[in-house]
């Protein structure tokens, strides 16, 4: 039974959270918000016996690292992660990145990015314990007009990288970089 980590899993992750806990396997779900989270379980049927939620604002890089230690003291370590935060926080993401590479050996961590990231390069991995995948959330075309991808289809786009485990993967389209909505 893997151990899975999900830092931004309350919106629209939710169906990723619903998907592992159906394969039974475990997940916990770190957020700001134990409210969200419980509308969350609520939305797709599962009990707070069913996923662990860890309460931490991801942007406070020592509280966050603190409370991952205390839970894999209590609960083992985690075989994966996914994980969306904004880019406005890179400075906890290679902390997360460090401290899981340090604490968990070795596991795969699933990088959710925004359409942007598939017009530069992605972001390297240096850290030898992890295997890395990116997920880059597109959008789509329906009837001429463009609209970003609704919560569902991001589930899906990554309960897909989970299960092929390839090391990038595109849910939606990217092009034409015009197309995309608002731009």
């Amino acid at each position: 039974m893997k151990r899975t980590l999900i830092i931004g899993g309350t919106g629209m992750l939710g169906g990723v959270v619903d998907h592992l806990v159906r394969k039974g396997e475990k997940v916990t779900v770190l957020a700001r918000s134990r409210e969200k989270f419980t509308r969350m379980l609520e939305r797709y049927g599962l009990s707070e016996q069913e996923a662990a939620f860890l309460q931490e604002d991801y942007f406070d890089t020592s509280a966050l690292i603190r409370a991952l230690m205390e839970h894999i003291k209590l609960n083992g370590m985690f075989d994966e992660a996914v994980i969306w935060m904004r880019s406005s926080a890179g400075e906890s993401f290679e902390a997360v990145m460090e401290f899981l590479s340090k604490t968990c050996g070795h596991l795969d961590v699933f990088r959710l990015h925004g359409s942007s990231a598939a017009y530069q390069p992605l972001p390297e991995n240096h850290f030898q314990s992890i295997n890395m995948h990116h997920i880059i959330l597109g959008f789509k075309i329906e009837d001429g007009e463009s609209r970003w991808l609704t919560n569902a289809e991001i589930s899906e786009g990554v309960n897909a990288a989970l299960e092929t485990r390839i090391p990038v993967i595109i849910t939606g389209i990217t092009e034409p970089c015009h197309r995309r909505p608002g731009y």
